[in-house]
């Protein structure tokens, strides 16, 4: 719901917005169908709606009030005190309106703080039948669903904060800092299942996703940013079917052992060296060659004109002698991506596109612009390449994980058609990408093959 308003909206939002599921907003939560609307103890909903006319706010374009934070790749939640979670709870008197974030030093056991970190057995569980994958590769896909949606730096210490049952309150300019297409490729996630498992990973995340902000909501302690995660299992404190997600809780069931989401790493193949630069001058010269991709969704990104004429622009961007019109791109799904789930609704993690693409340097170029783009890209750096491609793909919506693979140009100046033939240095390129394409297609195919087998 949250999603479809901006879609359908953006051009017409208000000034400010509030964001709130249908129930009264009362104290706390204690669980699925057994009361609390999710209001942190000395807030109201008017504290959601007078948001902008507060003179004092460190933050004039949203208003959360983050009661929980949880660690990504194990799940381990730590949760505000003052957030009533049982019936019975001992709950402080607050006299003013709660600040965004409690203190991380408890001077009083009924004082607004973090409590500490603990497992809520059956969360594991529950998010990863609903997302259809297997609990010990849980942390991984959470961490992939942040690099892939989320599109923002990974939050220190793989530390999300968030607001218990998504309520929260947005500017205009705030949501505005994404485009429109980045909201409908979210929504796009949500409305193909009635309970989609994106809902429940979306609540974790809202605070970074509407805009783009530029730090987290709370600071963290040393002590978070250096510990290993091996926290003793436990549940939290005065908490009873709460937890980091606003539903129904399955019955509990041993979760996996942790482990660390993985560094990201890069690895790039060695390029060959450039072969020389054609010294016949006044024709054509044609360069081919392509470029492997991951992507959040690459039937998407194939499907994207928009996403083919900015790897253009990115390409342009390697050498001052190449322009973005000399390039022609095609693109195919390179092998069967990841999925959250198996059914005919799941949605793709990430997976793989190659890009084959033709370059062609018309004659009255300058006499050494082949060489110098055939030595760029020979010598194209992957993480350099990223760069370059996701500022051309900012307007679009989609955004490059990572360049798998750089081909090695293919430099081809044609001889000059004689009398009575046809110049046939088109046809041998077209030929030259269309092979490339099927090639990728046939890789696409033995993968899909071989994951049907296994």
């Amino acid at each position: 719901t949250f999603l479809h308003h901006i879609v359908v909206n953006y051009d017409k939002l208000a000034a400010w917005t509030v964001f709130s599921q249908a129930g009264e907003p009362t104290e706390g939560y204690r669980g699925h169908a057994q009361g609390g609307g999710h209001m942190l103890t000395g807030a109201t909903f008017n504290d959601y709606l007078l948001h902008p006319q507060r003179s004092n706010t460190a933050d004039p374009g949203a208003y959360f009030l983050i009661t929980s934070k949880v660690h990504l790749p194990t799940m381990q939640h730590s949760m505000r005190t003052t957030y009533k979670t049982a019936e019975g709870q001992h709950m402080a008197e607050v006299r003013e309106l709660p600040p965004m974030c409690p203190a991380h030093e408890v001077f009083e056991s009924s004082s607004d703080s973090w409590g500490p970190y603990g497992k809520v057995p059956w969360v594991r569980t529950f998010v990863a039948e609903k997302c259809g994958l297997d609990e010990g590769s849980l942390g991984d896909a959470v961490m992939s669903f942040w690099d892939n949606f989320v599109q923002l730096p990974r939050p220190q210490a793989d530390i999300a904060h968030f607001a218990q049952g998504a309520r929260f309150a947005a500017s205009r300019a705030r949501i505005h800092q994404r485009p429109k297409a980045y909201y409908e490729k979210l929504l796009a996630l949500v409305s193909s299942e009635v309970d989609p498992c994106m809902n429940y990973l979306f609540e974790w995340v809202w605070y970074y996703i509407i805009g783009m902000p530029a730090s987290a909501p709370c600071d963290l302690t040393p002590h978070e940013l250096a510990q290993t995660w091996e926290v003793q299992d436990r549940m939290l404190q005065s908490v009873s079917g709460a937890s980091g997600i606003s539903g129904d809780a399955p019955t509990p069931a041993a979760t996996s052992a942790p482990t660390p989401a993985p560094a990201d790493q890069e690895d790039p193949s060695p390029t060959p060296s450039p072969a020389p630069a054609p010294d016949a001058a006044g024709q054509e010269t044609v360069i081919t060659g392509s470029v492997t991709l991951k992507v959040a969704d690459p039937e998407a990104f194939c499907g994207s004109q928009s996403a083919l004429d900015a790897f253009a622009d990115g390409m342009a961007e390697l050498s001052g002698s190449l322009e973005a019109a000399w390039v022609n791109a095609t693109c195919a799904v390179a092998d069967s991506a990841r999925r959250l789930s198996d059914d005919d609704g799941g949605r793709r993690l990430e997976g793989n596109v190659v890009i084959s693409y033709t370059i062609r340097v018309p004659a009255d170029a300058s006499s050494d612009a082949a060489g110098a783009i055939e030595t760029a890209l020979t010598g194209a750096e992957p993480a350099n390449l990223k760069t370059l491609l996701n500022t051309a793909l900012a307007d679009s919506g989609f955004q490059v994980l990572e360049v798998a693979a750089i081909e090695a140009p293919v430099v081809e100046q044609p001889a000059a058609p004689q009398k009575g033939t046809t110049d046939s240095g088109a046809v041998r390129s077209a030929l030259a990408q269309t092979a490339t394409a099927l090639l990728a297609a046939a890789t696409a195919g033995l993968s899909a093959a071989a994951a049907a087998a296994v």
